[in-house]
């Protein structure tokens, strides 16, 4: 995953360069003698504005394959959906998201969902082949791994926004971070 991530660095140089050869060849000005489109340039900012975000990635992706190992694989992906709460609940204290009631409305069914999944695995958690703690630390694993994916999306959000930085461009930044 973060090699693809690094790859979207290589797209985004292949699309600047293509932009700039473009741009060098209008000799043809617009209207009124102004040029269509402004000379592309590449972004200024400090690139290590994208190493949180990184080490949310990291941090999740790593609680993920642990919780992974230790619950069921349909109570993993069910559990993947607490993705949508944590991300609507940092929004607001983050980036001060306005959420509308109908989305209000969706979190609290995904956290109905998450809480029959939950219970499900403490009453029924006996499974071949883990124990009921493993399954009920591998679903608390795997929600704790939701709020580090939600913090990195959100501070994506937040530092793409603030720096104007264009998405192909910090996705591959995150890659280099995470190599």
């Amino acid at each position: 995953m973060f090699f693809g991530e690094l790859l979207c660095m290589g797209a985004y140089f292949v699309q600047y360069g293509y932009r700039r050869y473009k741009w060098s060849k209008q000799k043809n000005p617009g209207v009124y003698g102004i040029l269509i489109q402004e000379e592309p340039k590449l972004p200024r900012f400090n690139p290590f504005v994208f190493l949180p975000p990184a080490i949310c990635d990291i941090i999740g992706t790593s609680v993920m394959y642990i919780g992974l190992n230790l619950t069921t694989a349909s109570s993993y992906q069910m559990l993947r959906g607490a993705l949508i709460v944590c991300t609507g609940l940092l929004s607001i204290f983050m980036v001060a998201a306005k959420i509308p009631g109908f989305k209000w409305m969706g979190m609290l069914l995904v956290v109905m969902g998450l809480v029959v999944v939950g219970v499900t695995d403490i009453l029924c958690g006996d499974h071949v082949e883990h124990s009921k703690q493993d399954i009920i630390v591998g679903d608390v694993l795997c929600v704790v791994a939701q709020v580090f994916v939600a913090l990195q999306l959100v501070l994506e959000q937040k530092y793409m926004a603030k720096y104007d930085v264009e998405p192909l461009f910090a996705v591959g930044l995150e890659g280099a971070h995470e190599r």
